[in-house]
C-alpha cells in the first residue's frame, strides 16, 4: 500500500504499463512454517500440504520454495502432542490478501501452529 501511495503521490500517471510495476512494489516475501500433526497417515498429510499450497495461491502467493513435511520432535508439548510434521515455505504475496489467511488456517483440525514472517 505504501508504495501504491507513493507512485501517485508523485504524479505517475497510471497506464497498462505501470501496471506491473505496483504489483510489484505490494509484493512481498514471507516465510511461513507449518506444523502438522504427527498422528496423520502419508495420505492424509500429503492431503493437508496441498489445500495449504491451494489456500496460499488462492490468496495470489507465489510459492518460490516448498520443503516437503519432515517429521521432528517438538522443543515443547503442543495440544499433549511431542512430534509433528513441519512444512516450510517461501512465498511472495500481497499483504493486503494475508488478512484472512490465519484464520483459515486456524480452522484445520490438523494443523498444530503456524508461523508467517516478513522477510527482511
Amino acid at each position: 500500500m505504501k508504495g501504491r501511495n507513493t507512485l501517485l503521490k508523485m504524479g505517475t500517471s497510471l497506464s497498462l504499463e505501470s501496471i506491473p510495476d505496483i504489483i510489484a512494489i505490494t509484493m512481498r516475501e514471507y516465510e511461513l512454517t507449518v506444523l502438522f500433526r504427527a498422528d496423520l497417515a502419508e495420505k492424509e498429510l500429503d492431503k493437508e500440504v496441498k489445500d495449504l499450497v491451494g489456500l496460499l495461491e488462492k490468496a495470489g502467493a507465489k510459492i518460490a520454495k516448498k520443503v516437503d513435511a519432515v517429521k521432528k520432535s517438538l522443543a515443547y508439548e503442543i495440544a499433549k502432542v511431542r512430534e509433528a510434521y513441519y512444512v516450510y515455505c517461501e512465498l511472495e504475496v500481497d499483504p493486503a490478501k494475508l488478512s484472512g489467511l490465519g484464520a483459515k488456517l486456524k480452522l484445520d483440525e490438523n494443523l498444530l501452529r503456524y508461523l508467517l514472517v516478513r522477510k527482511d
